[in-house]
């Protein structure tokens, strides 16, 4: 009797396999296209983080950002709509880290694809404003109408002569 349950079932397999027809929904994509690597973005200004998704993701997205490498992940934005490319983003601004990437995150009904950058980017904290100090003159000088004269200063920090 249990040989005959066993071709039974082998026999059902075979059929369903020859006789059927399957429609077997494709996982979609996620692709992270800016910033990809190589970028060079200062902490506390707003940039936009781009993305492309194909094929069955749901209607949402996540966004993550690293500065380790991936060591671990933070939460950028989430419940994105997945159509909603670009998302510009308030990059925070104590980050200081040459090790930054980003990643989305696409789910469908089992599960979710994900794509990060495909190598690390830069945010920096925005370069200090220098200062410019007048030397000379300094109050005081008596200057005579069409003669020359030096004016002198001191420059410190992040100010360049053009």
């Amino acid at each position: 009797m249990r040989k005959i349950k066993n071709l039974f079932a082998v026999t059902l397999i075979i059929f369903l396999s020859i006789g059927s027809t399957y429609n077997i929904a494709q996982i979609g994509t996620v692709a992270i296209v800016s910033p990809n690597g190589g970028q060079s973005w200062t902490a506390g200004t707003s940039n936009n983080v781009s993305w492309t998704v194909s094929g069955n993701i749901n209607p949402t997205i996540d966004l993550q950002y690293t500065t380790n490498n991936g060591s671990s992940w933070n939460a950028l934005a989430s419940s994105l709509g997945k159509s909603s490319s670009p998302y510009t983003w308030s990059v925070p601004s104590g980050i200081n880290s040459t090790q930054c990437k980003v990643k989305v995150i696409g789910y469908y009904n089992s599960g979710n694809v994900t794509d990060a950058s495909n190598s690390t980017f830069s945010i920096l904290p925005p370069a200090q404003i220098g200062t410019v100090a007048i030397v000379s003159p300094n109050g005081g000088e008596s200057w005579t109408a069409g003669t020359s004269n030096n004016v002198s200063w001191t420059v410190s920090g992040n100010i360049y002569a053009y």
